[in-house]
């Protein structure tokens, strides 16, 4: 399989959100203690963003080391699925502190398979509306960390 420009560029943005993140954990907002919340609730998302720079870096050596060094330039009218992408996960991540989590959760999801040219939309629907939900009971009630 080709490597090309674009598995650097977005395991770079990759890269950039999990740090912001990770420096957003820092601040007081997260230094949250009461009744109901066992430790930090900073220190399962802190744990998820290193993993998720780990693995950009990790994209990035591979992207370079596969190719000899070499990255394959990609014609211009393949870029539009991954500059959808790369806008919708940095809008995502800029508006993460402003919105709750459902509502902006559920916009990307349905948004991103929208425009990326998936067409079964009861099951686009499904997935918009399931995975967000899921993913906000696990951290919740089994992970104790509260979302925004």
């Amino acid at each position: 399989m080709k490597k090309t420009a674009h598995d650097i560029i977005y395991a770079l943005v990759l890269l950039g959100i999990s740090a912001f993140f990770f420096m957003e954990t820092q601040s007081e907002t997260f230094q949250i203690s009461g009744p109901g919340l066992s430790g930090d609730v900073y220190f399962y998302p802190q744990i998820l963003l290193f993993l998720l720079a780990a693995l950009s870096l990790g994209m990035v050596a591979e992207t370079l080391l596969s190719g000899g060094g070499k990255v394959q330039p990609v014609a211009v009218e393949k870029t539009a699925p991954f500059l959808v992408t790369m806008a919708l996960t940095i809008a995502f991540a800029v508006l993460f502190p402003y919105l709750p989590f459902l509502v902006l959760a559920i916009s990307y999801c349905a948004l991103l398979g929208f425009l990326l040219g998936y067409r079964n939309y009861p099951y686009l629907l499904g997935m918009s509306l399931c995975f967000p939900v899921a993913v906000s009971l696990v951290f919740e009630n089994l992970l104790d960390v509260p979302l925004p």
